[in-house]
This record gives structure tokens, C-alpha cells and sequence, in this order.
């Protein structure tokens, strides 16, 4: 067996062959070790550089005390055989003033220290947040977002802030191990010189206990990563119990125990692995604790007995001793590893995470072109023969849809739910890609055009569309946000939405936070935020879009409301290219033209009246929700 210094996870120096550690394992350790150290210096090279030199200085000292305090020991043994006092004092000197200089130096260092590690710490959390940020935004589209797998890597990365060590303290706890280390490693050395096999005895000696502590880390961070899905799942349940969004549903359906429940079985089903894995090598803890024990104990017994002999002075034998003491540092520098190790767990995830995001993205898959947009379309946007599924469907969304959008015009597009009505719009925005077929923008293949130049031509009401927890400002300000400084701009849309009255009813007015959780706020009710929503759509038209998209813009507003909106429809939508989508016939209909999909194809399509001659699908749908109103029905 080849003896030799047991630091290669960190890469200081050689390999102890004796290691039960996985040479898989210290690859990866090795690979985050270089990552971190790679991503820290890119945080801040000043910094990381003022680090390193800190880093040598306080390792370094530790050792130089040991060697001071045994030149002072064996200077003061003079005193009893010494006549002339000025002779030893001038003998104690060289060890006094070393002593006072390094305790000096010493504490001069450590704040500077603290100051370098938090300075350095938080550049590195502003950094991997960056990268996370970063990764999420570079596909194109939202389909690494969706997709469940790129999800659990998204929260292991983003999860590195919320861990037991963040980058922080993950900063100090490396910091704190390579200076330990190599503290351990230089006060072990001190005693080559009475026995070379000394400091390799010593330091792998040291070494085992923290190993058996590093392996059940490993085991902690791999099942973490592993049950992740469990975890997400559980964390998901414990947010419905402590938001107020779904607090009412908790309470009036009973559902708060349930939710408690289910947050803790899903997590204790996630650690249930991680705890069964650590109790199985329990009992190796008792032969990892005696080893250290036993080599400095045989260490100690030869001191001893080369003292009692003679063959070695005061003086060697307390720097031999302190050496002895300070080579204990090489087991607690590899503690701290495991605590970085625990913390750096997710810097794997954060590097390799754009990587990922771009391969699961058909839109990044295929090359966007350079084509400006501006003023399109001219003529139509048409849908040839596309073919659309959601990833890990079987089922497409769309065979092979052919629809045309006449430049300039209204299209109302019905159908069931499930037809395909919202993916229409997703392709349309370049959320997705479509499978088979193209879309044709005035002949032009949309990815051909400039995601940024085409996504400025689009003013979109989403179904779905995000309540932003700031003022009333950002919330309509946001749909053109070269604007948002522009207060006639946003009057405007505010206006043409019909949310003035809403805005003007708030404490703050344009300033008031639309959230219940911050003060002077105010929580708006569900057409109201759909017209601060129809508002920030129409703040794009401001800025130059063309066209635009409204996703069900009526589906939380009251009878008068919707009346109202669409009694100026055809204002609203003068000179634009417009999708309406919606489930109210009473809606679609002041449409220039409606098309129904069923079955992902265009069945029918035609003016209002034309479509209820015909007494086909449109006409069926639209009866049956009029029949209800319909007195004696």
C-alpha cells in the first residue's frame, strides 16, 4: 500500500491508495471543487486573489508559532545555567519577537479576513443567481420551463440560496478547510525530521473520521438531489397552507390537516432513503474515531521516551508536541469540506444548467433569423399544415392545422376545451415550435424573423396572465416597458381598457402596490385585474403592436363590464390584426370572421350570421348557451 498525503479531493497534494472512497465520487468532488473555485474567481478577482495570500498567511502560521514557542523554550532553559542576564534576554529575543509578530499578524488578519470571505461570498450568490436567471431566459420559448426533469434541475440549482450552507457560508466553510488543511499538513511536517513516516501516519490517520462524515454527506446531497420530485411536492402542499391564495379553499372545504399531512408523508418518503442509507455504516464511526487516537497516542509514547533518553531538548520536544496538536487540523479541515461539499452541491447544477435548458427547447433547437418585423404582417399569418404535440404527448394538439389570419382583420376562434384554442397562441408568440408544417408570416417563415423584433409586434392578453405584486404603474407598464415613464401612454391604455376608474379608486393612485402584503396596498377583484390585464395589452398597441391577442379577456368580468368592453370592439381593434379567443358566443361574434376547431383542424368558418345559417357546430354551441337565457326554456 502506497503511503502518502490524503488530499485529493481538494488537490493540494498526493493520494492516500487506501482510500474507501469511490473514484467516481472523488471525480465529481473534484469537478465542483475546480467549478467553485473557477466561479469564484469570476465573482471577483481581487477578491478570490486578496483570498489566496490570506489563505497561505493564516495556514502558514500556525506552524511558525510552534516554531517560535520551541526556540523561546529552549532559550529560557538558559536562564538556570546563566550568569549573565543581558546574555539571555538577548537569547529570548529571537523568540519573543517572532511570538509578538505572529500574534500580531494574527490579528491584524482574521478581520480582514472575515471582510474578504463575506465580500467574496456575496459576489458568488449574486453570480450563480445571475447564471440560474440566466439559463431559465435563453430558449426562446417557455418549453424547458414546462418540462418536469428540467423543472427538478431549476429547483437543485435555484435550491443552492435556500440550502443549510449558502453560498456565503459555503465561501467560509472552503475557506476554512484549505486553511485547516494545509495547517494540518505543515504542523505535521514539523516532525520529519524526528521520524519521515510520522506526518503521513498523522494525516491519514486524522483523515478517517471526517471521510465517514464526507461519505454520509454524499449520501445526503445524491438522495436529496434523487427525491427532489417528493420534496417539490411536498414543499407545494405546505405553500397552499401558509399563502392566503388558496387559504379560503383550505378552510371552507377542509382541506388544511389533509394538505399538512400530505406535505409531511411526502417528505419523510423523501428522506426515508437518505436515513436508511446513513444508518448502515453507523458502526465504521468507532474504528475512524480510534485510529487518530491510537497514532497520536503512539506518537506521544515515542516523545516520551526519546525526552527520557535525552536524545531530544526541551525545546524540540514542545515544537514537536505542538506539531502533534496542530496535525489534529487535517481531520477538522476535512469537516469544513464536507459542510462546502453540502453546500456546493447545487454549483454542478447551476454550471451544466443552461446547457440543459437550450436541449429540451424546440424553439432554441431551431435557429431564429435576423429578419426584422417591423410593421408585419402586411398581408396574413398563415398556419400550413402544422403539427403540434406537447412533449411527452402521444396525442397531438394540432395533426396538421391550416388557418389563415387576414392582416388588418378581427378572427374569433371557438371551439371545446381542449381544442387547441391557447397552443394556437403559444405558436403564434414563438412559446413553442411547431413539429411539422410552418407558420408564414406574409410568406415568411416565422423563424425566420427576430424572436425580440416579432414579439414587439404582439400585444397578448393571456388566460392565465400574472398578477404582479407592484404598482399599478409596472402592472400596465409592462406591456410596452420603454414606456412605463410615459404617463399619457399608460392613460391611454388605462382608458381604452376601462381601467381608469379602477386606478383612480386605489389609495396611491398609478403607486399603489395591487398586493394585500405591502402597506398603502390594495387588492383588486377578478375584473378588475382583467382590465388592468386588457390595459397592459393595450399599452403594447401604444408602443407599436400589431397585433393583438385576447385569451377569454372577458372570462372574469360582469355582464355590464363585457357589454361594455365590446360595445367598443371595433375601436379597440381598428387597424390591428386580432385573435379573440373565447367560450362566449355573445363575445365572438363582433368578430369580422370566426373559425371553430375541433379536433385539431379548422371545421367552420365565416361571419356570424353565415355560421348560424349553416346550423353547424358554431351554431349548436352558440344556441345552447343562449337557450339558457331564453325565457320558458
Amino acid at each position: 500500500m502506497t503511503i502518502g498525503i490524503p488530499c485529493r479531493r481538494i488537490g493540494i497534494a498526493c493520494s492516500f491508495s487506501g482510500s474507501v472512497l469511490p473514484s467516481a465520487m472523488a471525480v465529481v468532488e473534484r469537478r465542483t471543487f475546480i467549478q467553485l473555485l473557477s466561479l469564484l474567481y469570476r465573482a471577483s478577482p481581487p477578491l478570490f486573489v486578496s483570498g489566496i495570500l490570506l489563505f497561505v498567511l493564516t495556514s502558514a502560521a500556525p506552524a511558525a508559532v510552534a516554531v517560535c514557542t520551541a526556540e523561546l523554550v529552549r532559550s529560557t532553559g538558559m536562564v538556570v545555567l546563566a550568569t549573565d542576564a543581558g546574555r539571555v534576554l538577548r537569547a529570548m529575543a529571537p523568540g519573543l519577537a517572532g511570538l509578538v509578530s505572529l500574534f500580531t499578524l494574527q490579528q491584524v488578519m482574521w478581520p480582514i479576513v472575515n471582510v474578504v470571505i463575506a465580500g467574496l461570498g456575496s459576489k458568488l450568490a449574486l453570480l450563480l443567481r445571475e447564471k440560474i436567471m440566466e439559463a431559465a431566459l435563453a430558449p426562446e420559448g417557455v418549453e424547458h420551463l414546462e418540462d418536469p426533469a428540467t423543472s427538478d434541475a431549476i429547483s437543485l440549482a435555484a435550491g443552492i440560496e435556500g440550502r443549510a450552507f449558502a453560498p456565503e457560508e459555503m465561501v467560509s466553510a472552503l475557506f476554512s478547510m484549505c486553511s485547516a488543511r494545509l495547517q494540518g499538513i505543515l504542523s505535521a511536517f514539523l516532525l520529519f525530521p524526528y521520524g519521515p513516516w510520522i506526518p503521513f501516519l498523522l494525516i491519514a490517520s486524522w483523515s478517517l473520521e471526517p471521510r465517514w462524515v464526507n461519505g454520509q454527506t454524499r449520501i445526503q446531497v445524491s438522495r436529496t438531489e434523487s427525491v427532489t420530485p417528493a420534496l417539490r411536492e411536498s414543499d407545494y402542499y405546505k405553500e397552499l397552507i401558509l399563502r392566503p391564495a388558496a387559504a379560503k379553499e383550505m378552510r371552507i372545504f377542509g382541506l388544511g390537516a389533509w394538505a399538512a399531512d400530505r406535505s409531511l408523508k411526502m417528505r419523510w418518503e423523501g428522506l426515508r432513503a437518505l436515513l436508511k442509507e446513513r444508518g448502515r455504516t453507523r458502526w465504521h464511526f468507532l474504528l475512524y474515531l480510534s485510529a487518530p487516537t491510537a497514532a497520536s497516542a503512539l506518537v506521544l509514547f515515542l516523545l516520551a521516551q526519546s525526552a527520557a533518553q535525552g536524545t531530544i531538548d526541551a525545546g524540540r520536544l514542545t515544537m514537536y508536541i505542538l506539531a502533534l496538536i496542530g496535525a489534529k487540523e487535517t481531520g477538522r479541515s476535512m469537516a469544513w469540506w464536507t459542510r462546502s461539499l453540502y453546500g456546493a452541491g447545487s454549483i454542478g447544477h447551476v454550471v451544466g444548467l443552461a446547457a440543459r435548458t437550450r436541449s429540451v427547447s424546440t424553439v432554441s433547437a431551431a435557429p431564429s433569423g435576423g429578419l426584422p418585423a417591423e410593421a408585419m404582417p402586411r398581408q396574413s399569418i398563415r398556419f400550413a399544415s402544422v403539427g403540434f404535440a406537447y412533449p411527452g404527448s402521444s396525442a397531438p394538439v394540432f395533426p396538421a392545422l391550416d388557418l389563415t389570419i387576414h392582416a388588418g382583420r378581427s378572427l374569433a376562434v371557438v371551439g371545446r376545451n381542449g381544442a387547441g384554442k391557447t397552443t394556437l397562441v403559444k405558436l403564434l408568440a414563438r412559446l413553442y415550435d411547431p413539429q411539422a408544417g410552418r407558420i408564414l408570416v406574409d410568406g415568411n417563415d416565422l423563424r425566420s424573423l427576430n424572436p425580440g423584433s416579432w414579439r414587439s409586434r404582439l400585444a397578448v392578453i393571456f388566460q392565465d396572465f400574472v398578477h404582479y405584486e407592484l404598482p399599478a404603474r409596472d402592472n400596465v407598464g409592462f406591456g410596452r416597458l420603454g414606456l412605463l415613464d410615459d404617463g399619457e401612454a399608460l392613460r391611454s391604455a388605462a382608458d381604452r381598457a376601462g381601467a381608469s376608474t379602477v386606478i383612480e379608486s386605489l389609495p396611491r393612485g398609478w403607486d399603489t402596490v395591487l398586493s394585500r402584503g405591502a402597506q398603502d396596498a390594495a387588492e383588486l377583484s377578478g375584473g378588475q385585474w382583467q382590465k388592468i390585464a386588457l390595459a397592459r395589452a393595450l399599452m403594447a398597441v401604444e408602443g407599436g403592436a400589431g397585433i393583438l391577442i385576447l385569451d377569454e379577456p372577458t372570462a372574469n368580468l360582469d355582464v355590464q363590464a363585457e357589454a361594455e368592453l365590446f360595445e367598443r370592439f371595433l375601436e379597440l381593434t381598428r387597424g390591428l390584426t386580432t385573435l379573440l379567443i373565447s367560450h362566449r358566443m355573445s363575445s365572438v361574434r363582433h368578430a369580422d370572421e370566426i373559425c371553430v376547431i375541433d379536433g385539431g383542424a379548422v371545421v367552420e368558418r365565416g361571419s356570424h350570421e353565415a355560421l348560424m345559417a349553416a346550423s353547424g357546430v358554431y351554431a349548436g354551441l352558440f344556441r345552447l348557451q343562449a337557450g339558457r337565457f331564453t325565457e320558458g326554456d
